[in-house]
């Protein structure tokens, strides 16, 4: 247990390994030119917890919560109100690790780096916060692993771009919101995985892109909804889905009465029996539906 503060350039390194019920915890705060590292493995039933709060004159700040083939592990990873931080969780290769909840939490700071990687694990929740900070890349990493939730959340920040990736993975849910946030490209990729349920909401921003890719996949549900703001593009792709015989797809476009530019694209090729829907409603005839 570490709680240094108002220290200058310190590196401060929990390590744990192969004990059963081992709680965790580093803590560090208000302190310039960080290094925290907490390593934990290899132990079932562990609460590793890495708090990092309140370093206003904290120019550059490296966080790392590393946890790896553990079964029942709850990591957090908490920095908040910092400028130029790396915050960065680590899980990986635990095919025998049946419920792990991963938190990674940042927010009020500006050009921050949020990194969240998980993969190969089955039924694991990841989520990433992010809010109310400008110039922020978000990343959240999730591939190979059936039954498998991913949230990303960003609202209210400048000039963001989120970026949530899945591939190759049955039965997963994923879903990206983004909302009241000026210039924001906002993308989802999904491919090649039977049964996925895709969602990108993005509401009251304006001169936003909003891109959804999924391909190859059978009975898919994309959604792309988008409302009330002026000047967006808006793209819903669903290519060479030959063999896919009950896709829907939706893109809603509603209440922009002084939108005079809005591109909706819906593109679907050489595929039986799908249902493809453009919904445009209230804008003036100015408009290119």
């Amino acid at each position: 247990y570490l709680t240094p503060a108002l220290l200058f350039s310190i590196s401060n390194t929990v390590l744990q390994s192969s004990s059963p019920s081992i709680s965790n915890t580093l803590l560090q705060s208000s302190s310039p030119s960080i290094s925290n590292t907490l390593l934990q493995s290899s132990s079932p039933s562990s609460s590793n917890t890495f708090l990092q709060s309140s370093s206003p004159s904290s120019p550059s700040i490296s966080n790392t919560l590393l946890q790896s083939s553990s079964p029942s592990i709850s990591n957090t990873l908490i920095q908040s109100s910092s400028p130029s931080i790396s915050n960065n969780l680590l899980q990986s290769s635990s095919p025998f690790s049946p419920s792990i909840s991963h938190t990674l939490l940042q927010s009020s700071s500006p050009s921050i780096s949020n990194t969240l990687l998980q993969s190969s694990s089955p039924s694991i929740s990841n989520t990433l916060l992010q809010s109310s900070s400008p110039s922020i890349s978000n990343t959240l990493l999730q591939s190979s692993s059936p039954s498998i939730y991913n949230t990303l959340l960003q609202s209210s920040s400048t000039s963001i771009s989120n970026t949530l990736l899945q591939s190759s993975s049955p039965s997963i849910s994923n879903t990206l919101l983004q909302s009241s946030s000026p210039s924001i490209s906002n993308t989802l990729l999904q491919s090649s995985s039977p049964s996925i349920y895709n969602t990108l909401l993005q509401s009251s921003s304006p001169s936003i892109y909003n891109t959804l890719l999924q391909s190859p996949s059978p009975s898919i549900s994309n959604t792309l909804l988008q409302s009330s703001s002026p000047s967006i593009s808006n793209t819903l792709l669903q290519p060479s889905s030959p063999s896919s015989p009950s896709i829907y797809n939706t893109l809603l476009q509603s209440s922009s009465p002084s939108t005079p530019s809005i591109c909706h694209t819906l593109l679907q090729p050489s595929s039986p029996s799908i249902s493809n829907t453009l919904l445009q409603s209230s804008s003036p005839p100015s408009l290119k539906p």
